[in-house]
């Protein structure tokens, strides 16, 4: 009888202690679950602030590129324009070329008369002046059309640059936005 109990006892012992042994590996086992979803879920942070760094830097990269082109539009621009002044000398120039020209002309023209020249001769100068004159009339015109066309473009470059000023800046403030809302995002995943 009391070897009985003393069965039972021992019997009762190694059960509580495999019992033991069993919830201790249990409880390792969901420890070392735990440390591996950890080092998982640190991982993928890590991951994803990688690629937050990555499209910050191509975004950076994109807006020097963009403010580079915008200096080039602008040198490009400067150089037009001093380019028009230029031409706008040289038209003066010309043209003063011109009324010197005409004065000589003139001169000539009274002195001929005085000396009493032939109508023929008067008839022909009269047809040269004429001639003078259309040529004039048409290079005004082309100068006006010249001119025009100019401004529109200039007005067409103009149009451009702000549209693309205000594509920068939406798109800036589109980032920001977003840049804003992954800080969010990353507050709150930890």
């Amino acid at each position: 009888m009391e070897s009985n109990k003393k069965e039972e006892k021992e019997k009762t012992q190694k059960k509580e202690i495999h019992e033991k042994e069993e919830n201790t590996t249990e409880i390792k086992e969901k420890e070392k679950e735990k440390n591996t979803q950890k080092e998982k879920t640190k991982e993928e942070e890590t991951e994803k602030e990688k690629e937050t760094e990555q499209e910050e830097t191509e975004e950076e990269e994109e807006e020097e590129k963009e403010t580079e082109e915008e200096t080039e539009e602008e040198e490009e621009e400067e150089t037009e324009e001093e380019e028009t002044e230029k031409e706008k000398e040289k038209e003066k120039e010309t043209e003063k070329g011109e009324k010197e020209e005409e004065t000589e002309e003139r001169e000539k023209e009274e002195k001929e008369k005085e000396t009493g020249r032939e109508e023929k001769e008067e008839e022909e100068r009269k047809q040269n002046q004429t001639q003078k004159e259309n040529e004039k009339e048409k290079q005004k015109k082309q100068k006006e059309i010249t001119n025009e066309k100019e401004k529109e473009e200039k007005e067409e470059k103009e149009k451009e640059k702000k549209e693309k000023e205000k594509e920068i800046k939406q798109k800036k403030e589109k980032r920001e936005e977003e840049g804003v809302y992954r800080l969010h995002l990353r507050r709150c995943s930890r």
